[in-house]
């Protein structure tokens, strides 16, 4: 047994801890728009009937795509203007994501910690007393929330110095 190619890495069946990790380079961009193009072609040829498949099921089928996917990809290349790049990868992250406060809010918490010295749990009960709400969940921010934002400003008892 050798390796498996298996998309843009290789994966050595020898090692089970080993992960293919794609990093995207303008040469993968290349390779995914030239695809997806092929692809877009292929269908186009369809509709004028000058193309090897009968139907886009036999398109999809031999290339190994959804139908979904091919029209999504088709949507939006049209959309764009026939734009190549429309035809790369998009991020699934969310754009907001839930739950998180918005930078006014931790900026908030930061400064009470930083001027006051307070636990997340003084500065949690202060501003729900003070009626201040996370505008993405309509909820106070509790304790652990407050833990959250000192985590990714640095602050609190972990990050603390020695006076000495």
């Amino acid at each position: 047994m050798g390796n498996l190619q298996l998309g843009f890495g290789v994966i050595n069946p020898h090692s089970p801890n080993q992960r293919r990790v794609t990093i995207m380079t303008k040469y993968n961009e290349d390779i995914i728009i030239k695809a997806r193009l092929k692809y877009l072609e292929e269908y186009y040829k369809l509709e004028d009937e000058g193309s090897k498949f009968d139907t886009v099921k036999e398109l999809c089928e031999f290339f190994d795509i959804s139908k979904k996917t091919l029209y999504k990809w088709r949507n939006r290349y049209e959309e764009s203007g026939k734009d190549p790049q429309s035809l790369l990868n998009r991020s699934t992250a969310p754009k907001n994501p839930h739950g998180k406060p918005p930078k006014w809010l931790e900026r908030t918490v930061v400064s009470i910690r930083d001027r006051l010295g307070w636990s997340s749990l003084n500065v949690s009960v202060y501003l729900k007393r003070r009626g201040v709400i996370n505008p993405n969940t309509g909820k106070p921010v509790s304790e652990y929330g407050v833990r959250c934002i000192w985590e990714r400003y640095k602050r609190g008892a972990k990050y603390e110095k020695e006076e000495t």
